[in-house]
Order: C-alpha cells, then structure tokens, then sequence
C-alpha cells in the first residue's frame, strides 16, 4: 500500500462533505487530524496525506471508496501534511 495519498480534487472533497452534511471539526476528529489540516485540504494549499489519513477520509465522506478522492502518491517529494 502506498505510504501517502493526493487529493484528487479540493472541490471535490468540498462537494462530499457539503453532501454529507460534514462540517471541518467533525471530518477533522473522524480522520485524527486537526481542522486546519482539513481547511487546508479543501483550499488546495495542502494535497497529500497520509495512507491512514486518506482512509478515515474516505470512509466518512465516500463509505470507504478511496479513489473517489485520493490517488496514491507514486514517488519524488511531496506536500509533509
């Protein structure tokens, strides 16, 4: 399994969470990270993650489908969120 994961779109993580009705705080405390990391996911400053991280995403915005918002990270240096 890939070590990290980019988000695909910050719109799109947008749109699933407007969708779902998941506000920052409460996909920051389902993920384990703090809301600024979630803020700056969905501003496009931060676009990679953690494999783990990625996961608890997804499950509370896509009931566990990764790739509908991340693809894996395949090599060179990335964002450190």
């Amino acid at each position: 399994m890939p070590r990290r994961y980019r988000l695909r779109s910050p719109g799109r993580l947008r749109e699933r969470m407007t969708t779902r009705n998941i506000g920052m705080k409460t996909l920051a405390a389902a993920a384990g990270v703090p809301r600024s990391r979630i803020s700056h996911l969905r501003a496009g400053r931060v676009r990679t993650v953690r494999a783990d991280t990625a996961m608890l995403i997804a499950a509370a915005l896509t009931g566990g489908d990764l790739t509908v918002l991340f693809e894996p990270v395949t090599g060179g240096r990335e964002d450190a969120a």
